[in-house]
């Protein structure tokens, strides 16, 4: 065989290998559009607030590093590893002795636990500020089917502005709330007032105060939210976590989607009871 036809050869034969070689790639090789994930929260550097179905009180903490630190009735640990995927989470404490996974969904987070024990649980978790959770080096205290969160509350955002509501019942029957935001051309505040109507309700059970409650607290937790936003343009989402039978804290996201002053903002809040 000539050297042309050896060259013409050669050069077919590494054609195919490479054409081959790429194809393989190509088939275990994801695209980015398979494995991305948009509009899902980083959970590292946030903290979590909540509490489990057995009545147990914890703050995760979820650190650079898949360090988790979490707070129980028992002390402060940092003795945990995290990791997340997409929108579930996976957690574990002490070497493993309890694990936990969970799903994220906006503010709020939830999901199941275990431990070596056999033991097993449910737990709810809100997303805090460490100005929320204050002192949450310190153990925390264990809501239990008796506390009584009902009268006047009161605080401030973390934009200097009033919130105050009403428990009665154990549930949310008045909040108020303001909030503001600079736009590009436009500077406001609003207040939004949330008031449980009784328009309805059978006046006997009314008075007896047999009847559930609206807006009720489940687990020392409570959201509140409303889209008026093909009316009124306005829409807004409060969550709280009750951190003692007198101070409790969230965060509240409004949002204008109408009008020459549309934006939204994200802000905290906390407060304490003031009277019965």
């Amino acid at each position: 065989m000539s050297s042309h036809k050896k060259f013409v050869v050669f050069f077919i034969v590494v054609s195919l290998v490479s054409i081959l070689a790429c194809q393989s790639i190509s088939n275990f090789t994801p695209t980015p559009a398979v494995i991305s994930s948009t509009n899902v929260q980083n959970l590292e550097g946030t903290m979590w607030s909540g509490v489990d179905s057995g009545g147990k009180r914890f703050v995760y903490e979820f650190l650079p590093n898949g360090v988790l630190k979490f707070t129980v009735e028992t002390g402060t640990f940092t003795d945990g590893s995290w990791k997340q995927d997409g929108k579930l989470v996976y957690f574990e404490m002490n070497n493993k002795y309890a694990e936990g996974e969970g799903v994220i969904s906006d503010n709020l987070m939830t999901g199941n636990g275990w431990n070596q024990a056999g033991y097993k649980w449910t737990w709810t978790a809100s997303n805090v500020s460490s100005s929320q959770v204050s002192g949450a080096n310190e153990t925390l205290e264990s809501p239990s089917s008796d506390v009584n969160y009902d009268g006047d509350w009161k605080g401030a955002t973390s934009q200097d502005l009033e919130v105050a509501f009403t428990v009665a019942r154990n549930g949310i029957a008045k909040m108020k709330f303001q909030a503001k935001w600079d736009g590009l051309n436009c500077s406001r505040t609003f207040e939004t007032t949330i008031e449980t109507s009784t328009q309805g309700m059978d006046p006997t059970a009314e008075a007896l105060g047999n009847f559930p409650p609206a807006n009720p607290i489940k687990n020392a937790i409570f959201t509140l939210a409303q889209d008026t936003s093909k009316t009124d343009g306005i829409a807004y989402t409060i969550t709280a976590t009750f951190l003692s039978p007198q101070k409790a804290s969230g965060t509240i996201e409004y949002v204008v989607t109408s009008g020459s002053c549309q934006g939204t903002e994200k802000f905290d809040w906390t407060a304490t009871k003031v009277s019965n």
